[in-house]
């Protein structure tokens, strides 16, 4: 795991940082910061009983600024489709306030998936 490393994204058009991301989400632990366009520092906690699994929501992740306000709500569901495989996919809600964010559906895609990241337990998720 390299929790500490720093990733950016970069603008193919300015060549400029568009957000960075440090930590991980990776079997229960939730330390993932992005920074947006190098200004708003956003994390990203979980709450929810990973052992239960069945017809209930899983995983409930918020993005949090640094101030403490939800800018996007998380939340892993369950589906069937008709057939006997179930899939698993992340719903997320986007706060009205947030919209104005530069970048805000950037961030929304980078991060959906830190949920099935924390939930991993090594034997695939």
């Amino acid at each position: 795991m390299e929790a500490n490393r720093v990733r950016e994204l970069v603008s193919a058009g300015t060549n400029t940082s568009v957000l960075g991301l440090t930590g991980i989400h990776f079997r229960g632990s939730a330390t993932t910061r992005v920074t947006l366009a190098g200004q708003r520092e956003v994390h990203f906690p979980v709450r929810g009983d990973l052992r239960m699994r069945g017809p209930r929501l899983f995983a409930l992740m918020s993005a949090l600024d640094e101030s403490g306000e939800s800018l996007v709500e998380y939340r892993e569901i369950r589906s069937r489709h008709g057939s006997r495989f179930e899939d698993y996919s992340i719903e997320a809600l986007i706060r009205p306030t947030a919209l104005t964010i530069p970048h805000i559906e950037l961030l929304v895609a980078i991060s959906s998936g830190f949920v099935f990241g924390y939930e991993k337990t090594g034997g695939g998720a």
